[in-house]
This record gives structure tokens, C-alpha cells and sequence, in this order.
């Protein structure tokens, strides 16, 4: 096994030289049992692993042809072919969306795959989260049933997704800024044959992941595809704005709305903060796409993102997000986030609740109090 039982890899921050920027590795030479502890960690940022795993493999060669990488690439290539169908299924969303002229922006790791990575299959994500504007939400989800897409709920005990019921969707829809999960099941028949034999070898670590990659009860492989739409980014941000500041890309033939540098880079501050100072060992994955996006995040742009920060009440996470990206990554910072950064690090005259200050989240990411 490459993980322990309890699902926690060990805390520590050994292997962000993974995740780019300029960080170099810090030493060819590890043990094996360092190796490990390297998997455990690449594992638990899943959805990074088809670009962590090449780099982590070409500074530690010795270690190619071990069980353990195999594994790791395996697991891979199951992430990539899911990203891949994530796309292709979502064009059809896409394209009617924008037939019917509802407003939309791709968010999270839906947008930032499309902009920031070399392909979307070198980002992987749980599902295909869709900004539209809460006036909108009602027709964007009628597309997406029609695209085969409906409500669902997971059932825990046989590990596959179910159709939610009313009263299941009204609970999730009351207390959250979005609809209830909408999942397609796909059947695999597209993949080519090393793919389908990486994916079935990879099946004792899917645990590791969301419900994805399975068998259907006549053997046939299959996957989940979920699609995710919000109207707000939090309860008290609309997605207005963001959707409004978007502008159509295309990468690698796919057509989305991708919304401003600025509400990208914003959303993240916002993700990694928040899940920061209150879980262990959740959204550290994000700086990689934060490290992505930050030789963007200038002129105009910078001077957007900030003016969002203030506007949300979120100088405080602002700073505590975007001073790791000079500290633990090297980044090269424009002059405005330099400014932002000196002027955010006094204490305002105000209590920390008051200024959404809950301290620093970098410590909770990796898994230390």
C-alpha cells in the first residue's frame, strides 16, 4: 500500500517543488522510504498528479521502475482520460448555454485547466463547476437534464451516485450557493486499450479519489461525470460580476467563458483561505494553480484582484495566500500584489473576526496545528 489505512499522509511540505514555480528539488538523493512519503503525497494532491508525478520521477530517476511508480502512473492516466471526458461532455452544456444566451463562466479548476495548464487533461477535477447567474440557474439545469445530466446523491455504502430526491435537493439547495450535483454515468468507449488497462489496475486507489472510474453490474467500464452549477461563490458573493468580467477562450478546440485573471485568482484566495483555517489538509492542491496564473496577476489585473479584496472584506487572506506564493514558491510578484502585500501585513484597527482574519491557513493545508 502507498497510503496508510487512515487515509492521512504524514504533515510536511518536503514535495511543493512539485506543484512548479521556481522552487528547485532540494536533493536527488532520497531514501526510499522518503520516496514513499513523497507518493503518499502526491496521491493526496490527486488532482495534480499528472503533472507532479513526471517531475517528482525526473529528479528522483532511481525510482521509475518501482511498484510504487507504476501505481502512481496508473492512477494517473485514469485521472487524465476522466478530464478528458469531463470536456468533451461539457462542450454540449457549453454550446447550449450559449445558444439559449445564458449568461456563464466556467470556475475553478474547470476555468484555470483551460488557461493556465498545457492541456486540460494535466489538471484533473472533481466536476465541471458552471457560474450562472441566479436569475438563469433554473434554464442552465434544464440543459444539462437534457444533456443527460440530473440531480444525484451519493450513496456511501455501494459507492455510486443514486438520483436525489426532492427533498434531498431542496435540503442542499437551501443552505448552499449552488444546485444539487448534476452527474452523468459514462460509459468508456472511447478509451483506448492501454488507457482501460491503466484504469482497471488503478481501481485500488481510486479510493483515494471521488467516485469515478467503476464497472457497471454487466462489466462494462464506466465513469461519473458531475457538473456542478453555482450561483454564487459564497453566500454573500454573487457570481454576477465574475460572470459579467468573463471572455470566451479556446484550448485545445474546446469553447468556455473564462472569467477576469482577477475573479480567477480572487476565487482561489478565497478556496484556499477559507478551507485553510478550517480543515486540515484541504485546497493546498490550489497553489498550483495559483503559481500558474501569478506572472498574470499585474497592471490592470492586479489592481482589480485588490480592489476585490477590499470590496469582500478579505485583505487578511489575501495576504496570507498570496505572501506564500514569494515565500515557499519564488515567485516573481508585480509591483501592485508587492504594494497590497506590505500595506496588508499591518494589523488593522479593527477586531481579527471583524476583518475576516482567522489567522494563517498554511500550516492547516499540509496537515500541522
Amino acid at each position: 500500500m502507498i497510503l496508510s489505512a487512515d487515509r492521512t499522509p504524514p504533515a510536511h511540505t518536503r514535495f511543493l517543488w512539485t506543484f512548479g514555480g521556481k522552487i528547485p528539488c532540494p536533493s536527488a538523493q532520497i531514501s526510499a522510504e522518503e520516496f514513499i512519503q513523497g507518493c503518499q503525497f502526491l496521491t493526496w494532491q490527486w488532482r495534480l498528479l499528472p503533472i507532479t508525478l513526471p517531475r517528482f520521477l525526473r529528479y528522483h530517476p532511481q525510482f521509475q521502475q518501482t511498484e510504487e511508480a507504476r501505481k502512481l502512473g496508473d492512477l494517473s492516466l485514469a485521472l487524465q482520460e476522466w478530464a478528458k471526458l469531463q470536456v468533451k461532455f461539457a462542450q454540449p452544456l457549453v454550446a447550449a448555454l450559449e445558444k439559449q444566451g445564458v449568461p456563464y463562466a466556467l470556475l475553478k479548476g474547470s476555468a484555470v485547466r483551460a488557461v493556465a495548464y498545457r492541456g486540460h487533461e494535466c489538471r484533473a477535477s472533481m466536476d465541471v463547476d458552471i457560474a450562472v447567474p441566479r436569475s438563469h440557474v433554473h434554464v442552465a439545469e434544464s440543459l444539462a437534464t437534457e444533456q443527460g445530466f440530473l440531480p444525484a446523491a451519493f450513496d456511501a455504502a455501494r459507492a455510486h451516485y443514486r438520483v436525489a430526491s426532492d427533498v434531498e435537493r431542496a435540503i442542499v439547495e437551501a443552505r448552499h450557493y449552488e444546485l444539487a450535483q448534476l452527474v452523468r454515468r459514462q460509459l468508456a468507449t472511447d478509451v483506448h486499450e492501454e488507457a482501460r488497462a491503466a484504469i482497471l489496475r488503478s481501481f485500488p486507489l481510486m479510493r483515494w479519489v471521488p467516485p469515478s472510474w467503476h464497472l457497471t453490474d454487466a462489466g462494462e467500464l464506466a465513469c461519473y461525470l458531475t457538473v456542478d452549477i453555482h450561483h454564487g461563490i459564497s453566500p454573500e458573493i454573487p457570481v454576477v460580476d465574475l460572470v459579467a468580467s468573463s471572455s470566451t477562450t479556446i484550448c485545445e478546440g474546446a469553447r468556455a467563458s473564462i472569467p477576469s485573471i482577477a475573479w480567477l485568482v480572487f476565487h482561489l484566495i478565497y478556496k484556499i483561505y477559507w478551507e485553510g483555517v478550517y480543515s486540515y489538509r484541504k485546497g493546498g492542491y490550489q497553489y498550483a494553480d495559483l503559481i500558474r496564473l501569478a506572472e498574470r496577476i499585474e497592471g490592470e489585473a492586479a489592481r482589480q484582484l485588490v480592489a476585490l479584496l477590499r470590496e469582500y472584506n478579505l485583505v487578511a487572506a489575501g495576504y496570507y495566500v498570496l505572501r506564500r506564493l514569494i515565500s515557499d514558491f519564488a515567485c516573481d510578484l508585480s509591483p501592485e500584489i508587492t504594494a497590497f502585500l506590505a500595506d496588508a501585513a499591518a494589523a488593522p484597527q479593527v477586531a481579527p473576526l471583524e476583518a475576516n482574519d482567522l489567522g494563517d491557513m498554511w500550516p492547516k493545508l499540509w496537515g500541522f496545528r
